[in-house]
């Protein structure tokens, strides 16, 4: 037989389409949104399922294959009258999404800035920012792991908020613990008094 010759190494490109794992993530995100609607939700956030490191060009690719596979899930939503938002956390940069909210208008944007400190190419929240978030979750990082820290730790700039002026604009803190360390860090930082639940 000829020797073995190992493969050359490739560049990374995005993963092969898994039926079954497409079908059961539908599914998942389905009952889910059942879910909310039981609980009384009126909204939904989900992640797009990019693996960490998939290169710029492949991200921004397999936009058109995302938006149609969440297409159903965004009727769904509407259907329960509730509002899906689509959340940044492998994608490289912002523009990886661009696409998939104009073929889905219906679709809203989730920020979370500790996922674009410590896994995008572009940590900085202005430009994420262009894809008028209306949903952000918030929690401290030290830009090295995705640790939900309070959010006066870790030195996460969170200054943008201020000019922050989205209408219905949702603020979710996924910190660990007792939130009142960070409720009262936000309200330093607005200069003003803030409603929890509200």
């Amino acid at each position: 037989p000829p020797p073995f010759r190992p493969p050359p190494l490739l560049e990374p490109g995005p993963p092969l389409p898994d039926p079954g794992v497409a079908r059961l993530s539908r599914a998942r995100l389905s009952l889910g949104l059942r879910w909310a609607q039981a609980l009384g939700a009126d909204r939904a956030v989900l992640h797009s399922g990019l693996p960490p490191y998939t290169p710029k060009e492949a991200a921004g690719a397999r936009a058109p294959s995302l938006a149609q596979a969440l297409g159903p899930l965004l009727e769904e939503a509407q259907a329960l009258e509730a509002q899906l938002f689509l959340e940044n956390t492998f994608e490289p940069d912002p523009e990886s999404l661009e696409e998939v909210f104009r073929l889905l208008p219906g679709l809203g944007f989730c920020f979370d800035p500790a996922h674009a400190r410590v896994f995008s190419r572009t940590p900085d929240p202005q430009a994420w920012l262009a894809l008028r978030p209306r949903h952000l979750h918030l929690n401290g990082t030290d830009g090295l792991y995705d640790r939900h820290w309070q959010l006066d730790q870790g030195g996460l700039d969170l200054g943008w908020l201020r000019d922050l002026e989205e209408e219905g604009l949702v603020v979710v803190l996924e910190v660990r613990g007792d939130p009142t360390p960070s409720l009262r860090y936000l309200e330093a930082l607005l200069d003003r008094a803030l409603t929890p639940g509200a």
